[in-house]
């Protein structure tokens, strides 16, 4: 994809939107840790990402390539004609930016005019960061501005004087100059209390941007320390010296040039003194957080460090859950319909998607007491069986040999050539020139059966009698159906029990299970044997030998005193359920300190809570959180001022929001509610923006958020409906109409359940109409008892097409779509589509393997 200083891509599309044109693109260059599939070496890579209009294409650089330059670099994006002998194959190019070129910086303006003409609010970003990036001259932008219409000028002009109050002092100067020229005021500035730090530390910050000098002055007071700093430099010290106080005025002017670690910084740093008396709370004081300078900065410090990417707005987002909660009497911390709705208004403010992540305010697991996954469990058991009669009677043996040998056996087969019929005409097809028919090779499955290995052999011993070999068949380890013998069955079942168990009563037990005695006996008996070698693991506050009597006491309960009973499957499934037993447990350690996380390490906000009943270990109650039962939650009470949170910032300002228990502290029931929403919607919004364009969503209706849509006019996918909502069903699986299809009675396919309809929805959805006295619509009273879940009718959610039962040959029924998963020559043997279990019949694929 790379050639020198060009960078190569494929653009589908891109003509037609914008013909020939030269447009700009931004560059991001970044580093990479990957980690070898097979290995698990990591490997930091360098990479060169390309943002052009929501699209990204990534390449790799090699490792000598300049780390110190800057991180980011503009390019001028166009058409190129690669291959001449294809005139299809038309490619893109980007070029590096030249900054003394007029007609680039003409192409910025004239991309800059045309979103803003389109009321994107961070038009100006593109030429924002050439003017941050690049040395330019006035004379070469002058002559791009007088390339433009006077009313785009004018424009322009007043957006490079609204960028400039970020960039360095010597720019500043220049835009300065530059905008004087055009006779517009030259009123723009370096902030003077960056000016004044800089002095005091010594700092040479002629050519520094606002945002890279605040970062070095931080840097600098690391290393010298200020005797009675003044300005800037007292509010870095008094981020760092709890004793030392400053005027909320002060916090008002020096907050705004902060980046997202130091915001957060400060703001615990103002509630530690609201805690120490040395400042006062008020509604008003959050006004020093959310400044109009703090606004400007903020989102240039953006531009320059993440644009066109996800927006950080935890600040924003705290100051509205402080102002929600007093407001509403503490009965909810979002005055809009759910976390969504605003994530999605944050998003139409700031013109960019946001990121849903809000670490620094909302307690996430740091590793709650949980119990361990790993846990063998604190006792085994083992059932006593007896043999069946009914399971030797004709029609079920004859299941049960079908089911060992498709589990235990290869079925022989051997190639045979064809003829070749064309799937359209029927017709046999021939070769042009010499006329010979075609053929293929098919594979023809014999009446013959392989045991896999000698385990399997002494199970095909068991029904197999190989006196019945037939003369023609020479291999010795091959039966055929007519080896399949039924009376011999039960004496063989009797005597594997014999050589085995010692007895045709045998305890077996539950973690080397007997698939033959399963298969040809019940249970009669049960016992339990109590594990003493297990432990506790990190404790939950119970002492282990309180723990190990409520088990033994429930297994009496159970089991009686003896600890062996009659077998009662009830009983059994309490006991497996109580004494935590897993079949694949390897640990010995019951609990575990274990951080909870999502998929690609996402972590999960903490909102525990207090179950009703004890807990059958420890005899105390334990926190439900995110479906887990945590023994003793992470939240601290009085952290150190640097981990507060939303939850420590209430309660300084005197709210009651945690609850001493048993198992810890305990938001209360809003905090609880409001988090498990977020968790929820941070999946949810990953998915708010187009996959076009890369702009936001915005809502398509003025009531709800299900559909949304594409509002930027030069998308391809302006103004067109997106459905964006969880499954009825499982409530976990997002629907997305971009990414699944419809049944054929209208309703989208889940991804992650498969399910699309029932009775029970449609009637569901009836009653909310008639509960309001409208009219059930068509599309659900059409569809009332016809749902596919209640006629077991299952469809693809990638093409739509319903699926089909098809059993492998250990018996197992999987629902497969035959149009994206079709069945392959390799799987012919093992595979069918069932209608009637077992299949019986010589015209079948599959035949029995007895006659």
């Amino acid at each position: 994809m790379a050639n020198d200083n060009n960078l190569y891509f494929t653009y589908e599309g891109y003509e037609s939107r914008f013909g020939r044109s030269r447009r700009p693109a931004l560059v991001r260059f970044s580093r990479r840790v990957v980690r070898g599939a097979r290995y698990g070496e990591e490997e930091e890579l360098h990479v060169r990402t390309l943002f052009i209009d929501g699209k990204t294409i990534e390449d790799y650089l090699s490792v000598d390539y300049d780390s110190n330059r800057k991180n980011y670099e503009l390019v001028i994006v166009s058409p190129v004609q690669i291959n001449k002998n294809n005139p299809a194959a038309s490619d893109m190019v980007a070029r590096p930016f030249n900054p003394n070129s007029k007609e680039d910086w003409n192409c910025l303006f004239y991309d800059t005019s045309e979103f803003n003409r389109m009321g994107d609010r961070l038009a100006y970003a593109i030429f924002a960061i050439a003017l941050d990036r690049y040395s330019f001259s006035s004379p070469v932008i002058s002559a791009a501005l007088k390339m433009l219409q006077e009313f785009t000028r004018v424009q322009v002009i007043d957006l490079i004087k609204y960028a400039s109050f970020g960039l360095s002092s010597t720019k500043v100067n220049q835009v300065n100059e530059l905008v004087a020229s055009f006779g517009r005021p030259a009123d723009c500035f370096f902030p003077p209390i960056l000016a004044e730090a800089a002095k005091l530390y010594g700092i040479n910050y002629s050519a520094l941007n606002v945002h890279s000098l605040v970062d070095q002055l931080f840097e600098k007071a690391e290393e010298k320390d200020i005797i009675n700093p003044t300005g800037f430099a007292r509010f870095i010290k008094w981020l760092n010296d709890s004793t030392l106080s400053i005027s909320l005025q002060e916090l008002d002017t020096c907050f705004a040039f902060l980046g997202e670690e130091k915001r957060s910084l400060a703001i615990r740093r103002f509630f530690l003194d609201v805690k120490n008396g040395s400042l006062h709370y008020d509604p008003q004081s959050l006004k020093a957080f959310s400044s109009t300078n703090y606004q400007y900065y903020s989102t240039q410090r953006y531009i320059f460090e993440c644009w066109p990417g996800n927006r950080n707005v935890s600040t924003e987002f705290l100051l509205d859950c402080l102002k929600t909660y007093e407001q509403t009497n503490q009965e909810r911390f979002q005055i809009s319909d759910g976390i969504l709705d605003w994530a999605i208004q944050k998003s139409i403010e700031v013109n960019r998607p946001i990121e849903m992540n809000f670490h620094d305010w909302l307690c996430y697991c740091q590793g709650g007491i949980l119990l361990n996954k790993s846990f063998r469990g604190f006792a085994n058991f083992e059932i006593q069986y007896e043999l069946d009669d009914f399971a030797f009677e004709d029609e079920s043996l004859k299941k049960n040999i079908h089911s060992l040998v498709w589990q235990h056996c290869t079925r022989l087969s051997h190639e045979e050539e064809v003829p070749r019929i064309d799937p359209i005409t029927g017709l046999q097809v021939f070769d042009k020139k010499p006329q010979k028919p075609l053929t293929i090779k098919k594979t023809v499955y014999d009446n013959r059966w392989r045991p896999n290995n000698e385990g399997a052999k002494r199970v095909v011993n068991l029904f197999v009698n190989w006196e019945k070999k037939p003369a023609e068949e020479k291999e010795s380890d091959v039966f055929t159906p007519e080896m399949v013998d039924y009376s011999i069955v039960r004496n063989r079942v009797e005597q594997y029990l014999t050589d085995k168990y010692g007895t045709v009563t045998p305890y077996i037990s539950e973690r080397h299970s007997d698939d033959i005695v399963k298969m040809f006996s019940y249970e009669i008996g049960m016992k339990v044997n109590l594990d003493n070698e297990v432990t506790l693991g990190d404790n939950p506050g119970v002492d282990e030998s309180v723990v190990k009597q409520r088990i033994r006491e429930r297994m009496i309960e159970l089991f009686g005193e003896t600890l062996e009973c009659e077998y009662n499957p009830e009983k059994y499934r309490a006991a497996l359920k109580d004494s935590l037993f897993r079949l694949t447990g390897k640990s010995k350690q019951c609990f575990e300190r274990r951080e909870k996380m999502y998929r690609w390490e996402r972590r999960i906000y903490c909102a525990p809570e207090i179950t009703d009943l004890p807990n059958l270990l420890t005899g105390r109650k334990c926190a439900d959180c995110q479906r887990d039962m945590c023994f003793v939650t992470c939240i601290k009470k009085d952290p150190d001022w640097k981990e507060y949170t939303l939850i420590h910032i209430l309660e300084i300002i005197g709210y009651h929001v945690l609850e001493e228990t048993e198992a810890g502290l305990i938001p209360n029931p809003v905090y609880n509610q409001f988090v498990n929403q977020i968790n929820k919607a941070v999946r949810f919004s990953k998915r708010l923006v187009c996959k076009d364009c890369g702009h936001i969503l915005f809502p398509a209706q003025k009531q709800g958020h299900s559909k949304f849509k594409c509002l930027l006019l030069s998308c391809p996918e302006y103004n067109k409906e997106v459905y964006l909502n969880y499954c009825h069903d499982c409530k976990k699986g997002i629907i997305d109409s971009r990414d699944t299809k419809q049944c054929p009675n209208g309703m989208y396919i889940c991804p992650s359940c498969g399910s699309c309809c029932s009775n029970n929805y449609f009637e569901f959805m009836a009653d909310k109409y008639r509960v309001l006295g409208k009219k059930i619509p068509l599309f659900i009273s059409r569809n009332i008892g016809n749902g596919h879940r209640d006629r077991n009718m299952f469809f693809c959610h990638k093409c739509g097409a319903q699926k089909v039962d098809v059993v492998d040959k250990s018996g197992n029924h999987e629902w497969r779509c035959l149009a994206c998963d079709p069945l392959k020559d390799e799987d012919a043997a093992y595979y069918e589509v069932k209608e009637d279990y077992p299949p019986i019949g010589e015209e079948d694929m599959i035949q029995e393997p007895w006659a």
